[in-house]
């Protein structure tokens, strides 16, 4: 499985996915239609990646966590 460790610039739209940047300091998010706030976003991007928090997001928020997620919320096991 390819790993990719890129920073997130992510427009400032779906709150659920600008929560996740914010949460696990993915990169930055900026305002869409603000080409100033694209500039500093970009910059601030570099600054705020964190590679732990890419970790953190693959093992919490991967398919296979949230489908193993709803199983134990089900009481269901699965063969891992």
């Amino acid at each position: 499985m390819r790993r990719f460790s890129s920073r997130v610039v992510r427009a400032r739209v779906a709150r659920i996915l600008e929560a996740v940047v914010r949460e696990y300091g993915l990169g930055a998010v900026f305002t869409p239609g603000d080409a100033g706030s694209l500039g500093a976003t970009l910059q601030r991007a570099l600054d705020e990646f964190d590679p732990a928090g890419l970790e953190r997001v693959r093992n919490e928020r991967s398919n296979r966590a949230v489908a193993l997620g709803q199983l134990g919320a089900l009481d269901l096991s699965v063969l891992d």
